[in-house]
C-alpha cells in the first residue's frame, strides 16, 4: 500500500469515527432532553376559542419524583393570582403532580398567557404556558326577518352584525348576488334600496363571513312593499231619519290594507257616540239610531304604515 493511500484510509475512518461520535452525542442530547424536569401542559396551545365558550387545561409534572413538586400553580394573563372566583378557578389534579385550569363563560378580557408555575426538589423552578385568545362569533344586533319598504322611495334593509375580527357581510336576492350599483347600494349596516319598487318585494339573503375563523352565518330577511292608501270610495252626504240606523261608506286600498277611522266636526270619534259602530276592515260606519244632534260633518280616514288619507261629509237629519 502506498503512502498515499494509507493516508486517505486513514483519514475516512477518522471522520466516521467523528460522525458516529456526533450522531452518538444528538442522540445522547435528546434522551437527556426528554427526560428533563418539566410541567406540560394539555390541550396544548395556542387556542382560539369562542366568547361565552368553557374550557379547562390540565398542567402537571414531568418528573423522576412528583412527590419533590412544590408551589405549583396558575398565573393569570395580568401577573396575578387566579382570582378563584365561580367563573375562573384551579383545582390540584387528584393522586398526581398536576393543577387545572377552569375558565367558564369566556370574555375577550380572557384572552392573553397563562404561565403554570412550580418548583421541584426546592431549588428548581420550571415553568410552562399556553396562550389563549377569543373571538366574537357571528351575531344578529338588528337584522328583523320581517322588513318593510314604502313604494318610490329610499329604504334601507337592516343587518347590523357583530363578531371579532369583523365580519364581510354581502347580499343575496334570491340566490342571486347584488353588488353596488344605480340601485343598490351595500353599507355596513344594511342594504340601501333607491326608489322601490314593487318589484324590490321578495326574500333577502344577509350573509356574514369571517376569514379568520371560517365561520359563516346567514340570514333571511322577508322585504314587504308598502303602498299608501288610495280611495276606491270617498264617502258621499247621507240623510238619515232621526230614531232609524243610517250607515256611512268610505273604502280604500293599501299594502298593507288601510284600518278606518270616523271622526266628527269637531275631532271626537264618531264610535264614543251611543249605538254608533265601525267595521275597521271596511270604513263601514253604522248609526244604529240617529238623533237630532248628530246632525253635522263627519271625516273618514283611512291609514296604513306607509300614509294616511282622510275625505269629509255631511249628514242631515230628518225629524
Amino acid at each position: 500500500m502506498s503512502w498515499t493511500t494509507s493516508f486517505k484510509v486513514t483519514s475516512f475512518l477518522t471522520c466516521f469515527v467523528v460522525v458516529i461520535a456526533s450522531i452518538s452525542g444528538i442522540a445522547h442530547g435528546r434522551h437527556h432532553r426528554r427526560n428533563a424536569n418539566r410541567l406540560d401542559i394539555l390541550p396544548r396551545g395556542p387556542h382560539t376559542f369562542p366568547i361565552g365558550k368553557n374550557s379547562f387545561f390540565t398542567c402537571r409534572a414531568h418528573v423522576h419524583n412528583p412527590g419533590l413538586v412544590k408551589n405549583l400553580k396558575w398565573i393569570a394573563p395580568n401577573g396575578r393570582d387566579i382570582p378563584q372566583d365561580e367563573r375562573v378557578y384551579t383545582e390540584e389534579l387528584p393522586g398526581d403532580a398536576g393543577i387545572m385550569l377552569f375558565i367558564k363563560d369566556l370574555n375577550q378580557d380572557d384572552s392573553g398567557q397563562y404561565p403554570c408555575r412550580g418548583t421541584y426538589a426546592n431549588n428548581e423552578e420550571m415553568e410552562s404556558e399556553v396562550v389563549i385568545s377569543t373571538f366574537i362569533g357571528i351575531t344578529w344586533e338588528d337584522a328583523p326577518e320581517d322588513q318593510y319598504a314604502v313604494i318610490h322611495k329610499d329604504s334601507k334593509i337592516r343587518c347590523v352584525v357583530k363578531a371579532r375580527p369583523a365580519a364581510t357581510v354581502d347580499w343575496l336576492k334570491e340566490s342571486l348576488i347584488i353588488s353596488t350599483g344605480d340601485r343598490y347600494v351595500v353599507e355596513t349596516d344594511g342594504l340601501l334600496i333607491r326608489g322601490v319598487t314593487p318589484e324590490d318585494a321578495g326574500h333577502y339573503t344577509c350573509r356574514a363571513r369571517v376569514l379568520e375563523t371560517g365561520s359563516l352565518e346567514e340570514r333571511n330577511i322577508k322585504l314587504e312593499v308598502q303602498v299608501p292608501p288610495t280611495w276606491i270610495r270617498k264617502p258621499v252626504p247621507v240623510k238619515g231619519i232621526e230614531l232609524e240606523r243610517t250607515d256611512f261608506q268610505c273604502e280604500a286600498r293599501g299594502v298593507p290594507n288601510p284600518t278606518y277611522t270616523w271622526v266628527d266636526w269637531e275631532k271626537r270619534d264618531a264610535t264614543d257616540k251611543d249605538q254608533w259602530k265601525i267595521e275597521e276592515d271596511t270604513g263601514h260606519l253604522i248609526a244604529y239610531q240617529l238623533k237630532r244632534e248628530d246632525e253635522g260633518r263627519y271625516t273618514c280616514i283611512a291609514e296604513n304604515a306607509a300614509g294616511r288619507i282622510e275625505s269629509e261629509t255631511a249628514l242631515n237629519v230628518v225629524i
